[in-house]
């Protein structure tokens, strides 16, 4: 684990372009689909490292293959974004 302090306010908001997306999720925990939140539609898949260095997924709308439950703040992501004009991800903070 690597705390770090920050010295300026997380973005609450980005923007997300077509395909793949590195993403420092910068909201609150919750749980994936919370997190995503309205950008769902227009995202394919989220991974994201665990401690254990294991894959986690979360596919909007298909349950049989997600295995990923929440975000927490400062988790990395990679994020496959399906809509041809991107999206605008909200972080909830």
């Amino acid at each position: 684990m690597w705390n770090q302090e920050l010295t300026i306010a997380p973005p609450t908001t980005i923007d997300l372009a077509a395909g793949w997306n590195s993403v420092c999720y910068a909201g609150d925990s919750h749980d994936v689909s919370a997190a995503v939140g309205d950008a769902a539609g227009d995202v394919g898949v989220v991974y994201a490292l665990a401690a254990d260095r294991t894959w986690g997924r979360f596919v909007p709308n298909r349950p049989e293959l997600t295995n990923l439950e929440r975000l927490d703040h400062f988790n990395c992501a990679l994020i496959l974004v399906t809509a041809d004009r991107g999206v605008k991800w909200v972080f909830d903070v």
